[in-house]
């Protein structure tokens, strides 16, 4: 194995350790009120992006963090995300009116898992492919922000 190879492993394990980060943070706060939620939530993401970059040599701050987050999002299609993270709103809306409060708290660490799974490997896959001196496409950027959701969503549910 050469010293390119082995590099890219240990980015690799440090962006996925970021990724595990991100996960276990946004799921923990599904127990927190929905105001709250969403300020730690935002941090983690933006926060592990930051990690992630910072895993393959690029600098990048919390700002530019949350907005490669909202291209993600963006590249993954609002249809999509309507669809699949409307969830979220509806979690929040029954642990503010407290009915089926464990099950919106069950659903809301499904959905916000998914969230963050995803986000961190669509950055992961981002900052590797700029590590290696190519570019992403927000086309690809989307297609593995909405597979890794699944994938994670179909896994825990």
């Amino acid at each position: 194995m050469d010293t390119t190879t082995r590099s890219i492993e240990k980015r690799d394990e440090s962006a996925n350790g970021a990724i595990s980060f991100m996960v276990s943070t946004v799921v923990a706060t599904a127990v927190i009120p929905a105001a709250v939620n969403w300020t730690l939530t935002a941090t983690a993401l933006a926060g592990g992006v930051v990690k992630i970059a910072n895993a393959y040599d690029i600098s990048l701050g919390k700002e530019d963090g949350w907005k490669l987050v909202k291209q993600i999002f963006i590249a993954a299609g609002t249809w999509w995300i309507s669809l699949n993270i409307g969830g979220k709103f509806i979690t929040s809306l029954l642990q503010l009116t407290g009915l089926g409060y464990g099950a919106a708290i069950a659903m809301d660490a499904i959905v916000s898992g998914a969230s963050a799974w995803a986000i961190g490997n669509a950055a992961k896959a981002f900052f590797k492919t700029a590590y290696q001196g190519c570019k992403m496409t927000d086309k690809e950027l989307g297609n593995i922000f909405k597979e890794e959701f699944m994938k994670y969503k179909k896994s825990h549910s």
